[in-house]
């Protein structure tokens, strides 16, 4: 168990249940402005940013040791979640035609749930048989991997 994963479970459920809260606090923050800022530079570097903060955060909770950190981390990671929730079903709809956008939300839902078990499940097996903070480093490389790409992407259009 890692030095953060040990502060943080130390702290009482009430500090664990506040902590929830303020990265809540950030996500609802950061999601309003992240529309209007995708609506002026674009989706995909907007998505592409927010994919970047989460490697950060993955990062930053593999090397931490404080639980001080953790509250900085936690809302890095609400930075990340508002910032990409709701402007990658913004990207979703701009890619499909007017009449099918609820049938690609759908879709879309369904794909990103379905791809959350298997990286849930490997990030487990990596946690538990190489350590946490190998399962950060993994989530990290891929959401780096991630932002890269969408920035190729980016710049191919």
């Amino acid at each position: 168990m890692c030095c953060l994963e040990t502060q943080v479970r130390s702290l009482n459920v009430k500090n664990q249940i506040l902590l929830y809260m303020f990265y809540n606090l950030i996500y609802a923050l950061t999601s309003l402005p992240a529309g209007p800022l995708s609506d002026r530079v674009g989706r995909r570097p907007v998505i592409a940013f927010g994919y970047a903060i989460f490697g950060a955060t993955c990062v930053g909770f593999a090397l931490a040791g404080s639980a001080w950190l953790a509250i900085f981390l936690f809302a890095l990671y609400g930075l990340h979640k508002g910032i990409t929730d709701g402007v990658q079903k913004a990207y979703v709809s701009d890619l499909v035609a007017p009449q099918l956008r609820g049938t690609a939300m759908g879709a879309f839902d369904t794909a990103v749930g379905l791809a959350a078990f298997p990286a849930s499940f490997i990030a487990g097996i990596i946690g538990q048989v190489v350590g946490i903070q190998a399962a950060f480093a993994y989530g990290a490389a891929l959401s780096f991997a991630a932002a890269a790409l969408l920035m190729v992407a980016i710049s191919k259009k």
